[in-house]
């Protein structure tokens, strides 16, 4: 081994690194799978809101970005006090209108507001 070689290990294990090298570590505190229930709160009666009441709603975090399936993923990256929101353009001529996703996770609990003004839901998500 050469001396470079032999003081980057030094440096390395001084900092405490020497034992994390080649490891991978989990995401960050909100990661996980959420379920729970979603409920309509919102629905011009135009056709074009699918949104179902249902108790089997599941919503992924990994890595700190919050996934959730309205029409197709919708993703927002989770900030350190837990809130996320993302915006969106319309996606259909039948949904003109621009969506936002709006949440909060405080422990185990995550409460999201999916839609826009035409169509929304409200989801309160337990973690698995």
């Amino acid at each position: 081994m050469t001396v470079y070689g032999i003081a980057l290990i030094a440096v390395a294990t001084m900092f405490g690194l020497g034992a994390t090298a080649g490891k991978t570590f989990a995401g960050g505190p909100f990661d996980g799978t959420y379920v729970g229930r979603q409920t309509e709160v919102k629905n011009d009666n135009s056709g074009h809101c699918n949104i179902r009441n249902r108790t089997d709603a599941q919503v992924t975090v990994s890595n700190g970005v919050v996934t959730y399936m309205w029409e197709t993923p919708f993703a927002a990256t989770v900030n350190a006090d837990g809130i996320f929101r993302a915006d969106r353009a319309a996606l259909s001529r039948h949904n003109a209108l621009p969506q936002s996703m709006v949440g909060r996770i405080e422990g185990a609990t995550m409460t999201v507001d999916i839609g826009n003004n035409n169509c929304m839901a409200h989801s309160t998500l337990t973690k698995r």
